[in-house]
């Protein structure tokens, strides 16, 4: 009997996790959609009667959407095993093999980098991006590094070790 307890409050937990992703990512990212700032979104257009929204409540917001998963795995964690469970869900971080300048890159260079493109365009007067989240496409981020390989079949394969397979998701995930 207990077994069974435990089997379905661990699918509660899994389906509260799912459905907080989604009301936390898609409830902030329709905030933004239906505001005076939907170009924040990519491909989002303004709707004719738009919510008046400040930019950095908007862009906050943007933000706080990008994170749901997080947030979602904290709450649910929380939920299933307290204080208790979120600690240790945290102190994972610690056991990684990395130095923690590794982690503030990881966390902080895309976005940085981004930031530094996004000035050099508007000081050289170039046109700014109306979209601040488009990804490059993986073809391009394929052959720029040189590390694409055609198979047999035609198809595009990469070759690549854990450092360069790595800096290929952050790249194309940017």
């Amino acid at each position: 009997m207990d077994r069974r307890n435990h089997s379905k409050r661990r699918v509660v937990s899994i389906l509260a996790f799912v459905v907080l992703t989604f009301l936390i990512t898609w409830g902030t990212g329709m905030v933004v959609v239906l505001s005076s700032h939907a170009e924040l979104v990519n491909g989002a257009h303004r709707v004719q009667h738009a919510i008046p929204l400040p930019l950095p409540v908007a862009i906050a917001l943007a933000i706080l959407g990008g994170w749901g998963p997080s947030l979602a795995a904290l709450a649910a964690t929380a939920c299933e095993s307290g204080r208790s469970g979120v600690r240790e869900l945290l102190q994972q971080f610690r056991r990684w093999a990395v130095g923690p300048v590794w982690f503030v890159i990881a966390l902080l260079g895309p976005s940085l980098l981004g930031f530094i493109a996004l000035v050099i365009t508007a000081v050289s007067g170039g046109a700014t991006q109306t979209h601040w989240f488009s990804p490059p496409s993986l073809r391009l981020a394929v052959f720029c590094s040189g590390r694409g390989v055609r198979n047999s079949a035609g198809a595009v394969t990469l070759n690549l070790n854990s450092s360069g397979a790595s800096a290929h998701l952050g790249l194309v995930s940017w």
